[in-house]
């Protein structure tokens, strides 16, 4: 339905963020707040929208909408990824090790590094693994692939959380 208006010229303008609704800032959010929760409007934001100009369309597709993802996240999440990217392909060893570092979680790291590649992929293939170890084996593929070597062994693994700090600390104590 949506594709036949556009394509008919019906719609002029669509409701994409709290900025599309020009009234007062006031209003602006708590309207949108209530829209993109799924709330629809009220009576009394009706007729201040319909005294603004608003055309009915935008009104009737205010009430349909179930959740609206606010801009501003959605801008974080995109230049989270592009900062990723970018370490990603020009500081490859630097992203690695602060991936596996913040990451990577030892328990996980630990119970895929014992696994034969073909093991590996049978897990895949049979959707044994869940999506944080699929993102894991992912990027140890990828560094691989790039032909950088991973060492799965308590000296090449630091853990932030301190998991493997105490347990080196123990082993040195020990001797």
């Amino acid at each position: 339905m949506g594709e036949r208006l556009v394509r008919n010229e019906e719609v002029t303008s669509s409701i994409l963020a709290r900025s599309t609704i020009l009234v007062d800032s006031a209003f602006s959010y708590s309207l949108f707040e209530n829209v993109r929760k799924g709330r629809g409007l009220r009576a009394t934001e009706v007729s201040r929208l319909k005294e603004c100009g608003v055309p009915d369309y935008l009104l009737w597709s205010m009430n349909k909408i179930k959740y609206g993802f606010p801009k501003s996240h959605a801008v974080s999440y995109v230049m989270l990824a592009l900062r990723e990217a970018y370490y990603k392909v020009y500081y490859p060893l630097e992203f690695y090790n602060c991936y596996f570092n913040l990451k990577a979680k030892k328990s996980v790291l630990d119970n895929i590094t014992k696994l034969s590649n073909e093991e590996v992929m049978e897990k895949i293939n049979n959707n044994g693994f869940n999506a944080e170890e699929l993102k894991l084996i992912s990027n140890i593929y990828d560094m691989m692939e790039r032909g950088f070597t991973f060492k799965p062994n308590i000296e090449a693994i630091v853990v932030i959380k301190g998991e493997v700090e105490d347990q080196v600390k123990e082993q040195q104590e020990k001797k």
